[in-house]
Order: structure tokens, then C-alpha cells, then sequence
């Protein structure tokens, strides 16, 4: 955001070819980046709490989106592939809900998620912290093994076939859980108890 303003402005321009307000206007906006935005939250525990309600909802935004896409490209000409997008269209929209509402809910009453000095009940932190990433990579490998089939059975030399499966399997680059789960359990051993 600030180089697409500062580009606007004057980025990019030789000094030389810059009238004196543009250069002041300029300036006024890089030091206007330049300040520390205001925090919405006090806690960082707070602010740790909503975001990971919106990473949540926002990933299983995207698992709707690339299914609600295989939909299109590949509904109508394979039936099974229909079929089967809705079933784990369902399952993401429900793992996804679930994940939400499990960081949401985590502890009774809410604000005890965030202030460790409420008296409350909280949902076991394993749980969070293992079944929550676990769900995702399952629901990764349902998304990135669906068109698979569907690509493989597809009239092209060898290689490109080859080719259009890699691209849409590259998706599984992303889940390593031989180095996410160790982290994660580091991350409860250090957390305070709530």
C-alpha cells in the first residue's frame, strides 16, 4: 500500500521533474507511513484471538472458492467430480465452521481467552493446537487430489500431462507437518496456563 501511494505522489520521477508541491506532498506522505498505526486491542492476547477467528474463516473462505472453481471447470463434463466437490464442499464449510467456533468458544466466558485473570473453563489447549492444523492439511489433500482423476484422463502427450498434474498438485509444497506440529507443541509448552 504505501509504494502504490507513493507512486501516485511521486515515486519513481527524478527530483528534477517534480514541481515543489509535489515533492512536499510527497514527503507529507512518507512521513504520514511512516507513523506507527494505533492498535485496535491493549492485549496482544486479544488481538492474537480475533486473528486467529478471521485466519480460520478467511482459509475456509479460500478451500470454498478453489472447490466452487473445480465446480466450474470440471462440473459439468464430470458428474463423479460434481459429486464429489459438494461432498467436500460440505466438509470444508463444516471443518471450517467448526474451527472457528472452536478458537471462538475456546473458553467460557470468552474474554477469559484472552484475560488469564477470569475464573473460567477452557476447552483442552492440545486439542486447539493439534487438531485445528491436522483438519486443514486433511482438507488440503481432499482439494489438491480432486481434479487429479479428472487431469490424468485428459488427451495429451505424457509430459503435459505430467505438467498440468505437478501445477495443480504444487498445492502440497505448502503442508509440512513434520516441522508444524513440533512447533506448535513448543508454543504450548510456553504458553501460561488458562
Amino acid at each position: 500500500m504505501p509504494t502504490v501511494v507513493e507512486a501516485k505522489v511521486a515515486l519513481g520521477r527524478h527530483i528534477a521533474d517534480l514541481t515543489k508541491e509535489e515533492v512536499i506532498l510527497f514527503f507529507k506522505v512518507r512521513v504520514a507511513l511512516t507513523i506507527p498505526r494505533t492498535r485496535i486491542f491493549n492485549n496482544p492476547r486479544q488481538e492474537a484471538y480475533f486473528t486467529m477467528i478471521s485466519y480460520n474463516a478467511g482459509l475456509a473462505c479460500a478451500k470454498i472458492a478453489i472447490l466452487l472453481l473445480y465446480l466450474r471447470l470440471f462440473g459439468l463434463a464430470y458428474p463423479t467430480l460434481r459429486k464429489t466437490s459438494y461432498a467436500f464442499l460440505l466438509i470444508v464449510a463444516l471443518s471450517g465452521l467448526w474451527l472457528v467456533c472452536c478458537v471462538a468458544f475456546f473458553c467460557w466466558p470468552i474474554e477469559a481467552s484472552w484475560d488469564v485473570s477470569i475464573k473460567s473453563s477452557c476447552l483442552p489447549r492440545k486439542m486447539r493446537w493439534y487438531l485445528g492444523p491436522s483438519l486443514n492439511i486433511v482438507t488440503d489433500l481432499m482439494i489438491i487430489s480432486l481434479p487429479l482423476p479428472v487431469l490424468s484422463k485428459m488427451h495429451l502427450p505424457r509430459a503435459q500431462k505430467l505438467a498440468v498434474c505437478v501445477a495443480f498438485a504444487t498445492g502440497f509444497l505448502w503442508v509440512d507437518p513434520g516441522s508444524t506440529l513440533p512447533a506448535v507443541s513448543e508454543i504450548d509448552a510456553n504458553l501460561a496456563p488458562t
